[in-house]
């Protein structure tokens, strides 16, 4: 990437940052379907179950998707960090 910017190679480097981020958005998209489909069947085997639906298994759910972004976030506050000390 400093190549990049020390070539002024301004396209390039927009591709750069471009794919990197199309890769970040798609991890989360795929986070966000593979949360959904478990709360999905979640309430599916709840309702087999003949077990009443309770909010504390939505907040559950989304306590999960919060778990999942922060994890996201801390790697790639950690694969930043390491690039700059190594």
């Amino acid at each position: 990437m400093l190549e990049l910017i020390q070539q002024e190679d301004w396209h390039g480097l927009t591709v750069y940052v471009a794919v990197r981020v199309a890769i970040v958005l798609i991890c989360w998209v795929f986070l966000a379907m593979a949360t959904f489909i478990d709360m999905y069947y979640g309430r599916k085997a709840a309702k087999a179950a003949g077990e009443g639906l309770r909010s504390r298994k939505y907040r559950r759910t989304f306590n999960k998707i919060g778990d999942y972004i922060r994890v996201m976030v801390f790697k790639l506050w950690l694969g930043d960090f390491i690039k700059i000390v190594f």
